[in-house]
């Protein structure tokens, strides 16, 4: 009696069309996941980037933008946003070609809360100021800022003042913009603080990172 063949696995339409597809693009190591409906990129885990020496990282340094050909809105959605390695909380950071970012004017504040969830206290204030060497208007409309403190990266919540001031709308061809924030931090852990900024959802966070003032 002639035996039954082998049993396969059952190829649907939709299997065969899964099989087919292309392997999605492996991104680098340091990646920050994006949190749903957030209002600032999530703050990596711990050791997610490293602290570098010296007053500037190159661009060719940092990882590749996130590739969009292709790709879905929902699969962008999926897509980990790039992190580059850490450098000192008084350096300058390349952040694309022909935009900087830098953090100055660091200091510690008594917090103030104003908006819902906020929480007065100590804190830390800061500058961030945008140089735009390109020759075109650089839009700030997606620019997010988060902080992350401790050896756990723990994150700190975003203060109302005081003396915050937000970006303008955008930088001219060779201009500079500048944003004050503040940030809620406890006296005892700023040994290691680290500072994100996010241009927008497809060029890589930038960190600064080091010990804050008491």
């Amino acid at each position: 009696m002639p035996q039954p063949e082998a049993a396969g696995a059952l190829q649907t339409p939709e299997t065969s069309a899964a099989a087919t597809d292309p392997p999605a693009t492996v991104l680098p190591e340091q990646t920050a996941a994006a949190r749903p409906g957030s209002t600032r990129p999530s703050v990596p885990g711990p050791g997610s980037t490293q602290a570098s020496t010296g007053s500037e990282v190159p661009s060719d340094a940092a990882p590749a933008p996130v590739d969009r050909r292709g790709r879905s809105e929902k699969q962008l959605a999926e897509i980990p946003q790039p992190v580059a390695s850490a450098v000192a909380l008084d350096a300058k950071k390349t952040v694309r070609h022909g935009v900087s970012a830098a953090v100055g004017a660091l200091e510690a504040v008594q917090g103030e809360a104003q908006g819902v969830g906020e929480i007065a206290g100590p804190a830390l204030r800061f500058r961030v100021t945008i140089t735009n060497e390109t020759q075109m208007d650089l839009s700030l409309a997606g620019v997010l800022v988060n902080v992350s403190f401790g050896a756990d990266e723990l994150p700190a919540g975003e203060l109302s003042g005081p003396g915050t001031a937000p970006f303008p709308a955008s930088v001219p061809p060779g201009g500079t913009a500048e944003a004050v924030y503040v940030f809620s931090v406890p006296e005892d852990s700023r040994d290691a603080v680290r500072i994100y900024f996010s241009l927008d959802a497809e060029t890589p966070i930038a960190a600064f990172a080091g010990k804050a003032p008491d």
